[in-house]
């Protein structure tokens, strides 16, 4: 999430990056939910040097990521404002209750955010 003109916690300009399944890189205000700015249909070296980035992003800052396990290894990790459950990539998760967001502007996502088989699975059992 990139932001601007924070006051406490309120921001008057706040974006998120998105790659959608059909490829397009996306970043979306996270107040109006609008369409900022997208790369080309086809466009895969906007889309390749980006993920790139957000990849060396991860490997410098030390992020780990929750390997497999059930609901509760992912509340866990969203405790307070902006906290991240990031899911390693194929890793499988057996849900045996809910996923709780507490808290303002949490995500829970596949590190890396790759596409296809490579993202981590929410799997609801009894």
């Amino acid at each position: 999430v990139w932001s601007s003109g924070t006051q406490g916690d309120s921001f008057s300009s706040a974006w998120i990056l998105h790659l959608g399944d059909d490829g397009i890189l996306r970043v979306v205000s996270l107040r109006s939910k609008e369409i900022i700015w997208q790369s080309e249909e086809g466009d895969h070296s906007s889309v390749d040097s980006m993920k790139k980035s957000i990849e060396m992003q991860f490997e410098r800052s030390g992020t780990s990521c929750i390997p497999s396990g059930d609901q509760r290894s992912i509340n866990k990790a969203l405790a307070g404002h902006f906290a991240e459950a990031v899911l390693c990539q194929g890793a499988v998760f057996n849900l045996t209750g809910p996923i709780k967001f507490t808290d303002f502007h949490q995500m829970v996502y596949t590190q890396g955010h790759p596409i296809g088989n490579k993202r981590a699975v929410l799997r609801i059992v009894n």
